[in-house]
């Protein structure tokens, strides 16, 4: 029979052997599990605004910004409700002036588990913006009030208990706004990143 003593090596060394991996194991984040309760987020990206037909004039649009922030909560099973303000500004390429969408929106979501740190998402919104054309072709230079849509899908990455990070794209829409006497459009494509954290 072996003895303890014969033991005691082999033990230590496995212990030396086992201990990185146990380490490893606890500090890292538990794996992701749906969102319950309050969380905040931010996010910042790309714009991409469609052309804007004025009625005889068309403006095209470089990339620009987009910026979202809030806050939500999360019914621990898979939804999320949210309110959002989010922030959309392009320069005209083709002529002078920018125009811009300043935004408030309501989004419901719906969280896909895998059972992993990644959970893909899908959701939509709807609310109010100001769509804001800042002397277009100096000519144009008004605001309207109209009401706005989107369509959102994303991923999020859990990095730590509380924390996530979030990649998701977002098709911004609006009725048709009226500035200066012009009815034009406003349709956005947006690929954003950022972080969420949640109070849990």
């Amino acid at each position: 029979m072996r003895s303890w003593s014969s033991s005691l090596p082999i033990a230590a060394v496995a212990a030396v052997l086992l201990a990185p991996a146990a380490f490893a194991q606890s500090s890292a984040p538990a794996v992701a599990t749906t969102t319950n309760g309050l969380y905040a987020f931010g996010d910042v990206g790309m714009s991409w605004l469609r052309d804007a037909d004025t009625g005889g004039t068309t403006y095209q649009s470089d990339t620009g910004l987009a910026i979202a922030f809030g806050a939500g909560w999360g019914f621990g099973n898979g939804f999320r409700a949210e309110a959002e303000f989010s922030h959309r500004g392009n320069d005209v390429g083709n002529a002078h002036g920018d125009i811009s969408a300043d935004s408030i929106m309501g989004n419901v979501y719906y969280d896909i588990g895998t059972g992993t740190r990644f959970t893909p998402y899908v959701g939509v919104g709807t609310g109010f913006s100001r769509v804001d054309f800042n002397d277009v072709g100096n000519r144009i230079n008004d605001s309207d009030l109209v009401w706005a849509y989107q369509a959102i899908g994303g991923l999020t990455y859990q990095i730590a208990d509380q924390w996530k990070l979030d990649a998701n794209y977002r098709y911004f829409g609006t009725e048709t706004p009226d500035v200066g006497g012009v009815q034009s459009h406003y349709r956005d494509h947006a690929l954003l990143i950022g972080a969420r954290y949640e109070f849990r």
